[in-house]
């Protein structure tokens, strides 16, 4: 029973944390992190592709690192 509490917490803080990194990503870029119209192919991209940073916003060296530290996580 402790296993399976524990692993719900877990499961919610991560999901927490990927909607928090999505949204200051999105804030700071004005484009979604990872975007394919193909959702199998999206899905790929979450979990394996390395973050990228759009050339056309300029984001500091501090938050593209807190970004890279909270995808890391995940």
């Amino acid at each position: 029973m402790i296993v399976w509490l524990i692993g719900g917490v877990m499961e919610y803080y991560c999901k927490y944390l990927f909607f928090i990194f999505i949204i200051r990503y999105e804030m700071l870029s004005a484009l979604p992190p990872f975007y394919h119209e193909n959702i199998d192919k999206m899905y790929y991209m979450i979990k394996n592709s390395d973050l990228k940073f759009s050339k056309r916003v300029t984001i500091s060296n501090e938050a593209k690192d807190l970004l890279s530290r909270v995808r890391n996580i995940l």
